[in-house]
């Protein structure tokens, strides 16, 4: 199973990102996730975006697994509104 998802605050922009999602189930009843991105600057600003995306899906990825295995959620409380009991909007604020 795949998914392609575009940002809607970038869908206007000439550079903008394609993400692609996949998730291949295996034998032992485990599930092999991968992400791409495309679509990237080909300059520095574009590679330094690159690679805090690279983190910040390396670490959603790992969050994901402590929940779907132990049921820990290990972002909660990471984001200031949360911690006030507001649940985040679409659009970031």
């Amino acid at each position: 199973m795949a998914g392609i998802f575009a940002d809607p605050a970038v869908v206007d922009a000439p550079d903008r990102q394609r993400i692609e999602m996949g998730f291949e189930p295996l034998e032992d009843g485990g599930t092999f996730v991968t992400i791409a991105e495309s679509g990237w600057r080909e300059d520095e600003r574009g590679r330094k975006a690159s690679y805090g995306n690279c983190e910040g899906w390396s670490q959603m990825l790992s969050c994901m697994k402590a929940y779907v295995e132990y049921g820990i959620n290990l972002r909660e409380g990471f984001y200031p509104s949360e911690m006030r009991g507001e649940l985040p909007t679409p659009d970031g604020s």
